[in-house]
């Protein structure tokens, strides 16, 4: 489907085009929905079409949409859809650009010049720290990774990557670079059949051919550089230094624990990359790596497996945590590297492909000869950046489903159901049953992470035996054919912790897997008898509770013994240091700040790290700010507390001991917070600030905050801030002036150093009272109105509050409202005094304006109308001619009398009348009468559209005025009609006709 303009607006229509394929063996008709999604909001319809397509027939169909107005802030994706079946399942397509409302879109950056005094280097071969033990050869520096264009020809049955297969990859560099590297496993060091045999056949920078080689990782801090030739300074270690007989820290993690993997050659495995030309410092430059092969697995540093799982001659499993994914494409291998991504397949025919985010695309192409037997062709577009070990790509014979949510805390997302199409229908049941939960626990863990970060999320469950499962970014991946509902609300607990916001080291995996073993204890807690409980009810409380106190009284001697920051690549997946260590110390977090300053801290990470990555400093300072006691010894304490949990290897035997000695309160353990002294739960202190004058309006007039502290451990210092100056001691109300937003923050401290968090006010001040003016019309000329009376306008303005009242008084009298112009008359000196009142109470000084209206002499003047009727017609003999009458012949013939009304009565009628007595109304001639009788009409005002009407006996009425009129001209209208048969005699017809001009109101 193609995308809404970047430039479209509300209220407008405009047009998209789909293709649409029909795979059944029957026409079907269906009606064609595009919706507007985005999580956390209900599906807005946009645009709907009816489609039918011939049966394995594809069509294209125009939909026109219209953007609503008033959407709130964010990425809406466009989704498209017909129905799937009879189950309310769709098939659904996604428009490869988003809306964005009020949210910056990616723009190509300009190319940059280099400038001449600017000195070139090689990036950075790692990203990892000097000391660091746990795959420290992963990462490149010198650049930042912003989009991922990855292109696969993939043939399932040989399981290999044709030509045309390759990546672009759109980076932006920060210093100026002669070279720069990726990180590719494209051999397996052991020559495993399970791992990669590819090749690399040609690399372009920006369009233009690049030199490149492979090298082996030098450790990092390496002083002599990364092309160290000492062979030293490229071995494989679990330990630094590596041994105790080679004294330099490892430069790759080995691919086990065995002492023989230690100390060997590290594999090449880094790209490096020569362009032709250097690219400056602040440059977008594009990498195309063109290669093919055999995607594989990647041998971790505990022996495991993890990458391009083959799934016999079928197609492919794709899972890669923590490094797996340079071993079936190039990449920034590093979690701190999170482009974009877009996913372009081309596969056998009928095969599907499913990568992370949104389907945007897919298409048979029977008659494509790049596979033998024909291809299909898929587009995935995600959005949001992804980590290196997130990414999936799985390609083979899978059922895919989709569906829309569209109710619940995070209704608007899309979900995507993946089953390896060789599990058994029974299998496949209850594997859904499971998957079908995604949204329930999607919108549960929402409650305590925040908005689902995601504009999808979903499932694939493949038929390869991984030795895990895991939390690929929208796309959880589940091996051996099965699901299961614990470890499902554990990976769904990754897409918050994992994936939006991601570790920046390896050592530090605990973090996040910490969070995602916390959903499990959760999930445990809200299905406590009778189930769906949550925050606050008596059975989650005491589950979580209850949770933390078994993981503390476990007696294994391995729970202990491992510091969860400090881990080797061989037991970086460890149980007990990486998650059940961690996930319990969360528990005991909650305790410690409270339930509500947790889900705050859960989603101030959310908030301040999402699409980027966290660090153990970084968690703690947001636990730290939300400490119940903000005194230095519950901080200190809480420092402890972290190195306790996270930072310290105990001793066995496992006794009271050697384990944390601080976790929470209502825990077992110490506790933490002391009975009495500077950190003490119960002692901490509570300062309110009050305002005088009150608020009005929503503003204060200059007020004065007036800081009251309760101090149960002893009276202490009030401290305060006002408008982010330092902090100073309260010694005295203070007095706050200044129109416009003030910040106030304050806290109290204790005789024992008890400290409260900070409280924060944010309030608006306006002090400046209204402005009124006043116009007096007509002006004053020297302060004097002749005549009178006088008009005053008052107009009052306020910045800020606005004008409440305004309200005035004449000449001294009683005070009233303005509601509109103020008339004053009276001869003499006259003052108006006003004033204007805000809506914040403040009161304007007391204007007036003064002028002075003139007195008039009055004359009486007059005359007298006499009563007058005047008609005259024509001249003094008027006549009118009605020319030849000719026999025999039909015809009107007509004459016109012009005349002239004169009327100083009320009203007047002007009248015609035939007074001969002899045929009245006919004109004779002699004793012969003419057949049809004279008509009559009068015009006047200048109309020219007579009334005619028969004259008869009595007066005919021609005219009629309602008002008195002078020389008002009128056109008298005569016609004769003749017919065909009518009879007349030789001679002259002819009537003397009476006009006659009449008053009833002379």
């Amino acid at each position: 489907m193609s995308s809404v303009p970047a430039s479209a607006q509300a209220g407008k229509a405009y047009k998209l085009t789909t293709k649409v394929v029909n795979h059944g063996n029957a026409v079907r008709k269906a009606t064609y929905k595009v919706r507007l999604m985005k999580a956390g909001s209900k599906p807005i319809v946009v645009g709907t079409t009816a489609v039918a397509v011939e049966p394995h027939r594809s069509d294209v169909f125009d939909v026109s949409v219209t953007l609503p107005k008033g959407l709130s802030k964010g990425s809406y994706s466009v989704v498209g859809c017909v129905p799937r079946g009879t189950q309310g399942w769709l098939e659904c397509i996604t428009a490869a650009k988003h809306v964005e409302v009020g949210t910056a879109s990616r723009a190509a950056k300009a190319p940059v010049r280099r400038s001449a005094d600017e000195t070139c280097t090689s990036g950075a071969r790692t990203l990892s720290q000097p000391g660091d033990r746990v795959y420290p050869e992963m990462g490149n520096g010198g650049y930042i990774s912003t989009h991922t264009d990855v292109h696969l020809t993939y043939d399932a049955p040989s399981n290999a990557f044709l030509s045309g297969t390759h990546v672009d990859l759109t980076q932006v560099s920060t210093q100026c670079l002669k070279d720069f590297s990726l990180d590719f496993e494209t051999k397996s060091p052991t020559g495993a059949s399970t791992g990669p045999n590819m090749t690399v056949s040609s690399v372009e920078v920006n369009g233009k051919p690049a030199s490149f080689q492979f090298k082996q990782p030098t450790y990092p801090g390496d002083p002599n550089g990364q092309d160290d030739p000492d062979p030293n300074a490229h071995l494989t270690g679990q330990t630094n230094p590596v041994t105790a007989a080679i004294n330099v820290p490892p430069a790759c993690s080995p691919g086990g624990t065995g002492a023989a993997l230690q100390g060997q050659p590290c594999p090449a495995n880094k790209l490096v990359i020569t362009p032709s030309d250097a690219i400056p410092t602040g440059s977008q430059f594009v990498v195309t790596v063109n290669y093919t092969g055999n995607p594989g697995l990647h041998v971790d540093g505990d022996g495991s497996t993890e990458g391009w799982f083959k799934n016999g001659t079928d197609g492919s499993f794709v899972t890669t945590e923590p490094v797996g994914t340079e071993d079936w494409m190039p990449l920034n291998n590093h979690p701190t590297a999170k482009p974009t991504y877009d996913f372009y397949d081309t596969v056998n025919l009928g095969k599907q492909a499913i990568a992370n985010g949104e389907l945007v695309s897919s298409e048979d192409n029977p008659n494509d000869t790049t596979i033998p037997g024909g291809t299909s062709t898929w587009h995935w577009h995600n959005p949001e950046h992804v980590a290196n070990y997130l990414i999936t790509n799985s390609i083979g014979s899978y059922d895919l489903s989709q569906r829309l949510s569209s109710t619940g805390a995070q209704a608007g997302v899309v979900y995507y159901e993946a089953q390896a199409s060789s599990i058994t229908a029974t299998k496949k049941a209850t594997n859904k049953a499971i998957m079908d939960t995604q949204q329930d626990i999607t919108d549960f863990q929402s409650q305590f992470n925040g908005k689902f970060p995601f504009s999808t999320n979903g499932v694939i469950i493949g038929i390869p035996s991984a030795s895990f499962e895991e939390e690929m970014q929208t796309k959880i991946t589940f091996a051996g054919g099965s699901i299961s509902s614990g470890t499902f609300n554990h990976e769904n607990m990754h897409q918050w912790w994992g994936d939006n916001v991601s570790e920046s080291k390896f050592s530090e995996t605990f973090l996040k897997e910490g969070w995602a073993t916390v959903g499990e204890y959760l999930n445990t807690a809200r299905n406590v008898s009778p189930g769906n409980l949550g925050p606050g009810d008596a059975g989650f409380e005491t589950s979580l509770i209850n949770r933390f106190n078994t993981n503390y009284n476990a007696t294994s001697s391995s729970t202990w013994t491992g510091a969860p920051s400090n881990p080797t690549a061989g037991n970086l997946f460890s149980t007990a240091n990486t998650y059940t260590r961690p996930g319990t110390a969360y528990l005991a977090l909650r305790q410690i700040v409270g339930g509500a300053n947790w889900v705050k801290a859960m989603q101030r990470m959310q908030s301040l790290y999402g699409g980027g990555n966290f660090t153990e400093d970084g968690e703690k300072a947001v636990f730290k700010a939300l400490l119940p006691n903000q005194s230095t010894a519950c901080q200190s304490k809480l420092d402890q507390f972290f190195v306790q949990w996270f930072d310290t290897a105990y001793p066995t035997p496992n006794n009271a001991t050697n384990k944390p000695q601080i976790t929470g309160p209502g825990l077992a353990g110490p506790g933490f917070y002391d009975a009495t002294g500077a950190c003490s739960r119960a002692d901490v202190p509570t300062t309110t600030a009050s305002f005088s004058p009150a608020q009005v309006g929503g503003y204060y007039s200059n007020p004065t905050v007036t800081l009251t502290a309760s101090t149960p451990g002893g009276a202490g210092t009030t401290y305060y801030s006002l408008d982010g100056a330092g902090y100073v001691a309260y010694t005295a109300p203070v007095k706050v002036t200044g129109d416009g937003s003030h910040t106030l923050k304050y806290y109290s401290t204790d005789a024992s150093g008890n400290q409260e968090p900070s409280s924060t006010t944010t309030f608006a001040v306006d002090g400046t009272a209204p402005t009124t003016t006043a116009t007096v019309t007509p002006n004053p000329v020297n302060g004097a109105i002749a005549n009178g009376p006088a008009t005053v306008t008052l107009s009052a303005t306020d910045a800020l509050a606005g004008v409440n009242t305004t309200s005035y008084a004449v000449d001294g009298g009683a005070p009233a409202f303005y509601t509109g112009p103020i008339t004053v008359s009276g001869g003499g000196q006259h003052v108006v005094s006003y004033a204007s009142l805000d809506k914040a109470g403040n009161v304007e000084a007391t204007k007036s304006v003064s002028f002075q209206i003139q007195p008039a002499t009055s004359v009486e003047v007059g005359g007298n109308v006499q009563s007058t009727l005047g008609l005259s017609l024509g001249n003094a003999s008027p006549t009118a001619s009605l020319g030849t009458f000719a026999a025999g012949v039909a015809a009107d013939y007509t004459a016109t009398l012009p005349a002239t009304v004169t009327s100083t009565g009320g009203n007047a009628t002007l009248t015609v009348t035939d007074p001969s007595g002899n045929a009245a109304g006919h004109l004779v001639n002699g004793a012969y009468a003419m057949p049809q009788a004279l008509q009559v009409a009068a015009t006047g005002n200048g109309a020219t559209s007579p009334a005619f009407a028969a004259l008869g006996g009595s007066p005919l009425t021609l005219l009629s005025y309602t008002a008195p009129v002078s020389n008002d001209p009128v056109t008298l209208w005569l016609k004769q009609s003749i017919g065909k048969t009518d009879a007349l005699r030789t001679g002259k017809y002819g009537k003397t006709l009476v006009f006659t001009l009449s008053t009833t109101q002379p």
